[in-house]
């Protein structure tokens, strides 16, 4: 019995292919169910047996002469259920409609076949089309073909391959799974890389089976400055059929060690991350509190002690982290079959800053600086907890600030020096150098005078 959810999905497709007919929208609908259900038939007019096919035969061949099709929108519909999961996958691929004997057709080619020959020789004449269907990963012959198009005789399979390609990408949801197209060995994995090069800023993955007998060089090693001639244009090479294979060096024999497990060992450099570097970093990116100068009176008056504080930061130990990734690949033999895995060489640093002394400054012509070595230095607030509690950051001015009227009053400074430590992937803290910022404020100052009136 099939399931309700699933029920409701094909219910829900197949209402909306019925939208995407226009003329003889029946007719086609009910050759389509034929279709999907008859199998492999001798001709047109076997479609009109099944009996989810309703009507005449004579109906068939009217609803593909007169009927109409919104062929866009039904592809981005059928590209819109994936087969398999949520994973979308389409493999695209060539077959040729020989046409061996049909000489006064136009624009026809000469094409490989595995099963037919032409004056004994594995070629055939006819036309090459370019299919893109989509796949799933269940061993089953179900397909959704999405798209056709004809190669022309002497073009590019690979042109139109990425042709299809970038139209599909173009109905398929923009924040969906990263769809994968597999080709066959047919296809030249650098030829396809070429044509698929303005896709390099698509979300898409592209699978290519290599042929056994492909051969691939690394690059030359460097050349030497005494040596005559030609520079090398490869280095080592590697064979898809060689049973013995080299990763990071190592050398390992599939065919001799069946059963052999080794270590695993890097395919190529490992990334080094300098932890210490990237702490330095990460200070110098620190977002410090954002500290006011607070005072009372304020307006301040001579004579009398006006008491600071700060606000917006508690002497806490701020924190701060960056995170700089990297990774590697590495291989191993596991019972003789090759294993690789990615190894994650990120590095996350994690920086603390302590408060370990505090330097304010007042602005007048005094000895007009208070040093503090814990958090008094942050003063205390004019309500917090008595109004009455002095403050311990406090001084007393003894002019008027009338010379700073311009500048909105006495500038008045903090230093706070931090000391700073870090921790590289939750080990333990080491030494960085100190963070010292500065806070400016202004205090203006009035002079308080008694009159004795009569």
């Amino acid at each position: 019995m099939i399931e309700p959810a699933t029920f409701n999905t094909l219910r829900q497709f197949r209402a909306a292919a019925y939208d995407r007919f226009g003329l003889r929208r029946d007719a086609l609908f009910e050759l389509l169910d034929a279709a999907t259900v008859a199998g492999v038939v001798p001709s047109l007019a076997y479609l009109s047996l099944p009996p989810v096919h309703r009507r005449r035969w004579g109906s068939l061949y009217d609803a593909l002469a007169a009927g109409d099709i919104d062929a866009p929108a039904l592809r981005e519909l059928i590209a819109r259920y994936p087969l398999d999961d949520g994973q979308p996958m389409f493999a695209l691929d060539t077959s040729v409609w020989p046409r061996d004997d049909a000489e006064t057709s136009p624009a026809r080619g000469h094409y490989f076949s595995s099963g037919r020959q032409s004056a004994g020789k594995p070629i055939v004449t006819g036309w090459s089309y370019a299919w893109l269907a989509q796949l799933s990963f269940t061993h089953d012959s179900w397909t959704a073909p999405l798209d056709v198009q004809r190669v022309p005789a002497g073009g590019s399979s690979h042109a139109v391959a990425a042709a299809q390609i970038s139209e599909l990408l173009e109905h398929l949801p923009a924040h969906g799974p990263v769809p994968m197209c597999v080709f066959d060995a047919g296809y030249d994995p650098e030829a396809l890389s070429r044509e698929l090069g303005e896709l390099d800023e698509q979300h898409v993955a592209v699978l290519v089976r290599l042929r056994s007998d492909r051969c691939f060089y690394a690059d030359p090693p460097p050349a030497i400055s005494t040596k005559v001639g030609r520079p090398r244009r490869h280095g080592h090479k590697f064979t898809c059929a060689d049973e013995r294979f080299s990763i990071g060096g190592w050398t390992f024999d599939t065919a001799g060690n069946p059963g052999v497990t080794t270590g695993f060992a890097p395919t190529g450099p490992v990334p080094h991350i300098d932890a210490h570097a990237l702490a330095i970093s990460a200070e110098q990116e620190f977002p410090l509190p954002a500290i006011t100068l607070q005072a009372n009176p304020d307006p301040g008056r001579v004579n009398i002690d006006t008491w600071f504080w700060v606000s917006g930061y508690n002497g806490g130990i701020l924190t701060h982290s960056k995170t700089q990734h990297a990774s590697h690949r590495e291989c191993r033999l596991l019972d003789g079959v090759p294993d690789c895995r990615t190894v994650d060489d990120s590095v996350t640093v994690v920086v603390h800053l302590t408060p370990k002394h505090y330097e304010w400054t007042f602005g007048d012509d005094r000895d007009n600086s208070a040093s503090f070595p814990d958090n008094t230095g942050l003063g205390r607030a004019y309500t917090d907890p008595d109004p009455r509690d002095a403050s311990p950051v406090a001084h007393a001015y003894h002019w008027s600030s009338i010379n700073y009227i311009n500048q909105g009053g006495y500038p008045v400074t903090l230093t706070v020096d931090w000391s700073a430590q870090f921790s590289a992937n939750g080990g333990g803290f080491q030494g960085i150098p100190d963070v010292m910022h500065t806070f400016e404020g202004r205090q203006q100052v009035r002079q308080i005078q008694s009159v004795v009136s009569h």
